[in-house]
């Protein structure tokens, strides 16, 4: 009997096993969160679950199963176009007149000068540099007030610089040196032209320059340009602009201008200012000239002038 028990019994053992494992595989619970300490107990040994475990079970697997659905964000939700965004948007008032700008000529041709200096800004500068230092050389030669070898060795020492410059301008430093040269070269043909006035005298079919002369009483008192600073001065009007810049170079006078060139002179020799100023012509007739005060003179100081041709 007991060996009968005992194989009923391992039969009894062997189908509980088989139906555990036909549980198992159809409803895997490991992956599932239990709902006490004991279900997990009870699951470890094999046994079968209750009715109500089944049931929250199958609640527990619905509830997994909606965690795992994505969630619905605006960035998922694939919304239609609204029909206003479909329409096109009608034109503004900016817009049209920024339509008619740049559709005008003139800001088309502006808008290829302005790419073409940007990309070749250095050409721009070249020929600045190039023209400013020809007009310099003009300055020097028409007005003369320097000698043949100063003009020659400035040249040289320019020419040096220039073509350093030249070298480097489509570079940040030649830029820089080519603009330092331009203003030094431009304060030069500023001072020469407010002082000898040679733009003017490019003019060669109406001006010319025209040689002048201080000229004083020939006395020991009268030695030099300078014995007649801060004296009075008589000259004429024709030109009076042009020479009282240059003899300002050298002294400061008290300038007494006359239209006449009879009353200039008449006053001149009676002494009512210390010198008088001009040019070839007058210095001649100032010499033939008769007057009961009549004396001897002499010149102090030449110069040449920039003067309207007779």
């Amino acid at each position: 009997m007991s060996k009968k028990k005992s194989k009923t019994q391992k039969y009894k053992k062997n189908v509980k096993r088989k139906a555990t494992k036909k549980l198992q595989k159809e409803e895997p619970i490991s992956n599932l969160p239990a709902k006490n300490p004991k279900e997990s107990l009870n699951k470890s040994k094999g046994r079968q679950l209750v009715d109500k475990d089944k049931v929250n079970y199958n609640v527990i697997l619905k509830k997994h199963k909606t965690d795992n659905k994505p969630k619905v964000t605006r960035k998922n939700i694939n919304l239609k176009p609204s029909q206003n965004k479909l329409k096109k948007k009608e034109p503004t008032k900016l817009s049209l007149t920024i339509e008619k700008i740049t559709s005008n000529p003139v800001y088309q041709f502006l808008k290829k000068v302005y790419n073409f200096l940007e990309n070749n800004i250095h050409i721009l500068f070249n020929a600045i540099l190039i023209i400013t230092f020809i007009v310099l050389n003009f300055g020097f030669i028409r007005c003369a007030f320097l000698s043949t070898k100063t003009i020659i060795y400035i040249g040289v020492l320019l020419l040096f610089l220039i073509a350093i410059a030249l070298s480097y301008n489509k570079y940040t430093s030649g830029k820089i040196l080519t603009i330092c040269l331009c203003l030094v070269m431009g304060i030069v043909i500023y001072y020469m032209q407010y002082t000898y006035d040679f733009i003017t005298s490019l003019n060669t079919s109406y001006y010319e320059y025209k040689n002048y002369y201080v000229v004083t009483f020939d006395l020991s008192t009268n030695s030099s340009i300078y014995s007649i600073n801060n004296k009075k001065v008589g000259l004429l009007s024709d030109n009076a602009t042009n020479v009282k810049k240059i003899l300002n170079i050298k002294l400061d006078a008290n300038y007494q201008v006359y239209d006449d060139i009879n009353a200039l002179i008449d006053d001149f020799y009676d002494q009512k200012f210390r010198a008088i100023i001009v040019n070839e012509n007058q210095y001649a007739y100032l010499k033939n000239h008769i007057n009961l005060n009549s004396r001897d003179v002499k010149t102090v100081y030449e110069f040449k002038a920039n003067a309207k041709r007779e």
